[in-house]
């Protein structure tokens, strides 16, 4: 994976980062999914970039194949709330989720959805 507009990665995202994230693409799915470590380093690269994280969905990895476990966030934006306040909050919600997520110690992946402004 080299593509970053592919997956409306800001320009600057890290190289090393972007090449440890999983695609789904087999999956006939056009997004990117990350071991939790590494979804912490993506969020803050995105909020960095200006970037709010609108949610995300949690997937296993099970004999090599990634299944969805169905298990999502997401937060709705409040119109009231300047962008910049948003993206915080947006962090702060995903983190807290990615965070409390442990399920029968299995090894999980997690997919942003973010946008920018």
């Amino acid at each position: 994976m080299t593509d970053l507009n592919k997956f409306s990665l800001p320009s600057d995202f890290p190289l090393d980062l972007f090449e440890r994230g999983h695609s789904l693409e087999q999956m006939g799915v056009n997004e990117i999914a990350w071991k939790i470590n590494d979804v912490k380093a993506v969020i803050e690269c995105l909020i960095e970039n200006g970037y709010a994280i609108l949610g995300g969905d949690v997937y296993s990895l099970e004999k090599g194949n990634f299944v969805p476990t169905y298990d999502s966030w997401f937060l709705n934006k409040d119109e009231q709330i300047p962008w910049d306040n948003f993206t915080v909050k947006s962090k702060e919600k995903a983190l807290e989720y990615i965070d409390n997520y442990e399920k029968n110690g299995h090894e999980y992946f997690f997919v942003l959805v973010y946008s920018r402004k």
